[in-house]
Formats: structure tokens, sequence, C-alpha cells
């Protein structure tokens, strides 16, 4: 679709509220936004409300070539920005950003036509473009500026009128309570104590887990792509998020005396973020299980996913030894010596858990 054949928007049911106070705020027509109790004006950056004042970018690609492919889509469409701008160049964040196969995990969710999705460190707006048709009402959160107006583009010119994007941080979410159906973070939270320093990672990241528990109806889902802190990957060198080898495996005080370390001699950056201290936390299957128990979360359900939490094309629920024996007898075929090995280790009882290079979770809030 081209921007000249972008539908117009419709009025969404959003309640929103003031980030620096918490009053409610009036239906985001207005322009600036301005709470009536603290006077904080909040306005429109790129045709997204802005909610957030900060102005770090983090992203796949630098931030001059996020600017020219928000400026192309503007002239030609997202999809021809993409394709002239981002695919000859990345062809694998290419994919991450137009695969439909990014919400195949939803087929496992609660959703319904009727469903209100609150989508949290949305980046490109791959997961809030292929649900909304799903949907009754996506809301799209996204702190990074061009990434958010990356994706305003993006819904306007292919007519998902029923998607709210917002440029406001996870620390200070500008939405009133019990009105979302399904939260997802989906590579987020392992991110959250980077850019909140006040408590330790694993404090952070409740207090963040908490205020969704929070957002969500009675009944109301949190959904959880992230890796598993012992993947097998790690174990092969792949990078942890510090962008160095081995840190997720290491105890955490000693993963974090290794950065310290580094510092001295060559800084750890990952995504454009330089990484000092070890914050970027991430659990087994257990250790996430506590963790959602913690912030309030129940029926917690955890399955591994395969190759990633980004392109699932494998997902069991974690202990059905029933499905782990068909994927490895029937998709995996005809195998090589090495599969074969794979596969008989795979067969302990344990060790699909432990070494899962992923995991998608979905908690409930009762």
């Amino acid at each position: 679709m081209t921007p000249s054949s972008a539908a117009p928007a419709r009025e969404l049911a959003l309640g929103l509220c003031c980030p620096a106070c918490g009053a409610d705020l009036p239906p985001a027509s207005a322009e600036p936004l301005v709470c009536a109790q603290c006077q904080a004006a909040w306005p429109l950056v790129s045709g997204v409300r802005s909610f957030s004042p900060e102005e770090a970018y983090w992203g796949e690609v630098p931030q001059a070539v996020m600017q020219q492919v928000n400026a192309r889509a503007a002239e030609a469409g997202w999809e021809a920005a993409l394709a002239e701008l981002v695919q000859p160049s990345y062809p694998d964040i290419y994919r991450y950003v137009v695969s439909a196969g990014r919400v195949d995990w939803a087929y496992f969710s609660r959703l319904t036509a009727q469903s209100h999705v609150l989508d949290l460190g949305s980046g490109w707006g791959p997961i809030s473009y292929w649900l909304a048709p799903r949907v009754n009402q996506v809301t799209s959160v996204e702190n990074v500026v061009e990434r958010a107006a990356f994706q305003a583009l993006r819904f306007r010119q292919s007519g998902r009128t029923n998607v709210t994007v917002l440029q406001a941080s996870v620390h200070a979410l500008p939405l009133q309570s019990g009105q979302f159906d399904l939260a997802i973070m989906n590579g987020l939270l392992e991110w959250v104590a980077v850019s909140k320093r006040s408590a330790g990672p694993r404090e952070i990241q409740l207090e963040v887990l908490r205020r969704i528990h929070g957002l969500l109806r009675p009944g109301g889902e949190v959904y959880i792509g992230i890796e598993n802190r012992f993947g097998y990957q790690y174990f092969l060198r792949a990078p942890d998020h510090t962008g160095l080898p081995f840190t997720s495996l290491m105890p955490r005080w000693l993963a974090n005396a290794y950065l310290g370390l580094r510092r001295h001699f060559k800084r750890a950056v990952f995504y454009n973020t330089e990484f000092d201290d070890y914050r970027t936390y991430t659990y087994s299957a257990r250790g996430y299980q506590r963790l959602l128990t913690e912030a309030g979360f129940r029926n917690v359900r955890t399955y591994i996913v395969a190759p990633d939490y980004n392109n699932p094309l494998v997902m069991y629920l974690l202990g059905d030894r029933q499905m782990l024996q068909y994927y490895l007898e029937a998709l995996v075929y005809p195998r090589t010596l090495k599969q074969q090995i794979a596969i008989s280790m795979a067969h302990i009882p344990w060790l699909p858990e432990l070494l899962a290079p992923c995991f998608a979770l979905f908690a409930r809030r009762d």
C-alpha cells in the first residue's frame, strides 16, 4: 500500500494516564495533550504521541539508516523503504521486520477477536502488525523515536487502523490499569534494567512485571519471549546480550567483574549500547517461573522454542515428552550422525529444559 492510499485513523478506546503524576488524561486527540493536574504536556513527535523525553537511540541498524528508512517510507511506502535500504545490507533484520512467523506463538495464547493487546518494546512493529487483523485493538509502545515513527507510517499505510503507537518508556507507561487482555514482552524483559539503575536488575524486572500485572484485566495474560540463561548456544560461544560470550553462564558477580575489567581495555558494545556492568539478566525455566510468581502472576506456562523466540518454528510445552518425541522423530529426518547424537541426548529427561535455546512463557493475572 502506498502513502496515498493510506486508510484514515479511527478513534480507539484507550485509557491514558500522565506518567509524571498518574492522573487520568483525556483522549489523545488534543495537541499537545496536557495533564489537568500537573500541567505536563505530551506532544506529537513524528506523528506519534510522545510520553518520554529520552532521545537515546537503540536499534538493530544505525540511527542514520533508520532515519533514511523513515524518510523513504514517507515518500514511497514502508515496503519500498525496507526493500531498498534494509534488505540488501541487513537481510536478517529485513526478515525479522516483515515475517508473519513472528506471531506463530499466538496460537498458544487466549486471544479473541475482542481482545485488546499491549505490545511493549515493539521495535519496528512486526508483532503489532500481524496481530492487528486478529484482535479488536493493539497498543504498541516503543521508546525509540525513529522506530515508533516507522511503525506509525507502516500502520497508516497498511490500513491497520486499530493500532495506536505511543512513544514511551516501559518504566513510565502512560496507561490506565486493567484494560488489556494480553501484554507482550518479546525480547524486552532482559533489557529493562539497562535503562534504569535505581535497584538491582532482578528488582527492576520485578517492578516492571508488577506494573504490567496491574495493566491486565482479570484473566489477562503476559507473554514473554526470551533466551534461556543456560541455552546450549552459549556453551558454543554465542554472544550474550552484552555482545560477549559466556557472560550468561557465569555467576552474576563474576559477569559483573568481567565487564568491569573489560571497561579498562575495551568497552562491551551491543546494538549501540555500552555495558560497564552486567544488568541483562536471563534465567532458567524455573527461574522465570519464580520471577513471574513473585510478581503476582499465576498459571505460568513455559514452552521450549526453537530456533528462537523471534522465529518460533518449533514450540512445545515444557515437559511434554510426547510432543518432543514427535519433533525429534518426524521433523528431523534424514539425520546426520551429529543430529542422531543430539536426538539421543534430548531423550534425557532434564536436558531439554536445561539447554533449550529460548522460552516462550504465558502467565495469567487471576
